[in-house]
């Protein structure tokens, strides 16, 4: 099914990193090494590359795997420092926040940082109308923050479901399909764990006859079924450990199926 090339992200956080009520943790049990050696196993397998978008405190506690993910020939992004919501945050704090992260990748790889994505995506141009003005500021090409799909915790139906300008920077969201003017997420997290794979092929191939990529993205804690469980509601219960034991199969399916590749090199920043 290579026919088209799309892209590929992983939001390289921890699993306490998962929820606002895990994001308050303090643990020692760091998990983050061995989910993310997988996915890049699988990436190497395939011959895809991906965007790492990485929060800055994994960076900092794990510098020579920022190095080895660039190594092997894949962009890395930037995901905030603490993976807090940035809609909490005045504009100052979170341009703090943004410098801090960008000066830790960019010393451990040696390469400009163009790309960044909102924690939970956690903007929008109503409640964060400074943010790319911000991005731009800071030499941000790109950023894929804005979900296309109204839930409880994110989202606005009225964004673009394909890339568009704002202030300069190319904000390119998760994908959503539509139909009967409804939109339907499928290409990440808990909707890529709960829709069939060939639905979410069968989508993809209707985004693409457009002449549309479609924005994959994954979680490293979404393959590692074995850590620890965070105390939630139901619902939310419900959303982060959904299938989560065959997460790993169904991305190895994908990967090797697909054409998968970076933002920067797909938006030819590379």
């Amino acid at each position: 099914m290579k026919q088209y090339t799309n892209i590929f992200s992983v939001d390289l956080e921890d699993w306490y990193h998962s929820s606002p009520e895990g994001r308050s943790i303090k643990t020692n049990d760091f998990r983050i090494l061995d989910p993310t050696e997988k996915i890049l196993k699988l990436l190497k397998q395939s011959n895809n590359f991906c965007t790492f978008f990485v929060v800055g405190e994994i960076a900092q506690r794990h510098p020579q795997l920022i190095k080895e993910i660039a190594k092997q020939g894949h962009e890395i992004a930037c995901h905030s420092f603490h993976h807090q919501f940035i809609c909490r945050m005045s504009p100052q704090q979170f341009e703090n926040d943004l410098k801090k992260t960008i000066s830790l990748l960019e010393n451990l790889i040696h390469k400009k940082v163009i790309g960044f994505r909102a924690p939970a995506w956690s903007v929008g141009k109503v409640k964060t109308p400074w943010f790319w003005e911000i991005l731009a500021k800071n030499q941000i090409k790109y950023s894929s923050s804005v979900f296309p799909f109204k839930t409880y915790l994110y989202g606005d139906n009225h964004a673009s479901r394909f890339s568009n300008i704002i202030d300069s920077v190319i904000e390119t969201p998760p994908s959503t399909i539509e139909i009967f003017k409804k939109r339907i997420p499928f290409s990440g997290g808990f909707y890529f764990r709960f829709l069939p794979l060939h639905l979410i092929y069968f989508f993809t191939q209707k985004i693409n006859n457009k002449n549309n990529p479609v924005v994959f993205y994954v979680h490293p804690w979404e393959v590692d079924s074995n850590h620890p469980k965070i105390s939630l509601s139901p619902m939310e219960t419900f959303i982060h450990n959904h299938n989560l034991k065959n997460t790993y199969s169904k991305l190895e399916k994908l990967l090797s199926n697909n054409s998968l590749t970076s933002f920067e090199r797909f938006l030819h920043f590379k």
